[in-house]
Parts: C-alpha cells; structure tokens; sequence
C-alpha cells in the first residue's frame, strides 16, 4: 500500500514542512489529499491554474535557492556530477564578450548563444552552480529582466488516477515547483508536462 502523509518520518515531515517554509507557506496553506479522479480530464497545476503561491524570482541564484539541487553536496563528495554536461568556459564563449547591462542584451545572442545560456541555467539547477558563476550574469540579462514568476502548488498527499493526469501548462513559459508530502501514480496515471517543473515529495510511488 502507497504511503501517505500519515506514515512519514519527521525527518521527512520536517523536510516537506521546510520546503514549503521557501515560499511562506505551510501544510494548512492547501488541501491535505488531492485525487486527479476528481478533475476529469486531469488537474492542471501551474500560473493561472489551481496555483497555492505564485511568487517573484529576481535572478538564477534566489531561482536555484528554491528549486535547485544543493550545490554543497557536490563540493562535500556527497554527489557526484560527473554526469553533469557543463558548457565550455566562459571565456572561451562569445557571451564574455557581450556586455551583459545593455538593454538589448538578449537581441544580441544568436539562437547558439541563448542554446548555450540555457544549458548553464540549467546545469546551474542541476549541478554545481559555482562552477557557472561567470555565467550567471548573461544568465540573469537574458532571463531575468524582469522577475520570473514561479507557480508553486502543495499538498500532503496527491494521487493521480488514469485518464485524469497531473497537467503542468506552459502558462506562457512559467516554471512551478510541485510540493508534496508523498505522490501516488495509479495504474495508467501520468504528469504530463508542457514546460520545465520541478517537483519535490518525500514518497514518489508508481503502482
């Protein structure tokens, strides 16, 4: 039997509780159980839909703060990144030769160069981030103009049923954090996502 809320550790309680406290909020902040049976058609998560919290993001580190893996497990051993596709060294790239404060920074990157920023963002998320740091303000003038708002959607225990899947929409390319205490997928149940999310749960079981 899938666990639930219930069940956790307070280790676990304490983690779903601290990732929740990143965007001022707490377990009493949405439903405890969410079933996808009771959206036909699948329950749509993001900006404009069904959202506990939108919140403000100004640059790429307050963005891996909240989403991002912790880089001290990769400086402390703890992880490894050697499966991590880093991109060349920033002065061997030819954003170091763009000034990152002119209004028209984004205007002056070739489709390479936006390909390029946005592996770094992500490697940034996913891996070390100091290791990108001399990416971080092309980074933060080609996608952090103007904040980015981040949807972020919580629960304690969600469970998705067939023909009615967890939806995350593209809201216009907005990003959400998914944050749950434990996810049940049931048989035939499935996220379907149109943009880049993140989600994190204590319990993530595939029946």
């Amino acid at each position: 039997m899938a666990k639930k809320y219930c069940d956790l550790t307070d280790e676990q309680k304490i983690a779903h509780e601290s990732a929740l406290a990143a965007y001022g909020l707490t377990c009493a902040s949405a439903p405890e159980a969410i079933n996808t049976s009771d959206h036909p058609g699948g329950l749509k998560v993001g900006i404009g839909s069904n959202c506990t919290k939108t919140v403000k993001v100004k640059d790429i580190d307050e963005l891996n703060g909240k989403v991002g893996f912790p880089c001290e497990n990769y400086v402390s051993g703890k992880a490894d990144d050697s499966d991590i596709e880093y991109p060349q060294d920033f002065e061997k790239s030819s954003h170091a030769k763009l000034n990152t404060n002119a209004d028209d920074f984004r205007k002056q990157l070739s489709s390479e160069d936006h390909k390029t920023l946005s592996k770094a963002m992500s490697c940034c998320l996913h891996g070390d981030s100091n290791k990108l740091a001399k990416y971080k303000p092309a980074i933060n003038a080609a996608f952090f103009k103007q904040p980015v708002t981040l949807a972020v959607h919580s629960t304690q225990d969600i469970t998705i049923t067939k023909d009615n899947p967890l939806i995350v929409p593209s809201d216009g390319g907005k990003t959400a954090h998914l944050i749950y205490g434990t996810v049940t997928i049931e048989p035939g149940g499935y996220i379907q996502s149109e943009v880049p999310f993140t989600l994190t749960s204590q319990v993530f079981t595939v029946e």
